[in-house]
């Protein structure tokens, strides 16, 4: 009978792990058992038992701290960041592909914000970062604070998973589109106008119009990259016809 390799055992201890939070329901900050008693419960050593929980530990998922106990972490965006971008170079991925991602879920984080039940809520929540755009003295400055519109307009939004997807896709992208930037940069005018398309995202989004809110998203991306194909045409203005 052949014994499983070391890093099998691992692997398996560290699933028997996440099954263990699951089971235990155990959330941020709760600790886990001492590694002892992980195991026995699991039947291996306990040098297996640690190489599971560093590896869960470089995933986020525990933290663990010199002296103290193991307790569960709240894995953030940047991991599935890092797996993004490693796929993005091994792969060849080009960010056109993750923009075209970006541009259907910034749609549908437009439209769930514009129904946001707080009326109040949608109308301030987008103002200080508009306000930092428009403040912005360098490149730099007016990125970091695109980034805040966009994540900010997700988290009223309402949705965990999007939320978390767009803060790694944004993340990525942001690494990943200097150029894109300066490109945009460049134009005349440019970044009147991208101030000028959030404006009006954010206008819809407060005025409760969904519909409106999509359109506006979409004419962002469409004029902010027009190179890009995003599947997508140039919506017509609310009545208009054809």
């Amino acid at each position: 009978m052949s014994t499983l390799p070391r890093s099998s055992l691992s692997d398996q201890a560290a699933e028997a792990i996440l099954a263990l939070i699951d089971e235990d329901d155990l959330g941020a900050g709760d600790a886990l058992p001492a590694a002892g008693e992980l195991a026995k419960r699991f039947g291996v050593s306990v040098v297996v038992v640690r190489e599971a929980i560093a590896a869960l530990a470089g995933r986020g998922i525990l933290v663990r701290s010199q002296g103290r106990e193991t307790v569960v972490g709240r894995p953030g965006a940047e991991i599935l960041d890092s797996i993004l971008r490693v796929r993005m170079r091994q792969d060849g991925i080009a960010v056109d592909e993750f923009q075209q991602c970006r541009a259907a879920l910034e749609a549908q984080s437009a439209v769930l914000a514009a129904t946001a039940p707080d009326a109040a809520a949608r109308a301030a929540a987008l103002t200080p970062a508009l306000d930092a755009m428009r403040a912005a003295q360098d490149l730099d400055a007016f990125r970091e604070a695109d980034l805040a519109f966009h994540l900010a307009l997700a988290g009223l939004a309402g949705n965990q998973a999007l939320l978390l997807l767009l803060e790694a896709l944004n993340t990525v992208v942001s690494h990943s589109l200097g150029e894109l930037w300066r490109r945009i940069a460049d134009r005349d005018d440019a970044l009147a106008r991208t101030i000028a398309h959030h404006e009006a995202i954010a206008a819809a989004v407060a005025g409760g119009d969904r519909d409106a809110a999509a359109r506006a998203m979409a004419v962002h991306f469409l004029e902010s990259a027009p190179d890009v194909d995003y599947g997508i045409v140039a919506p017509a203005a609310a009545g208009a016809t054809t």
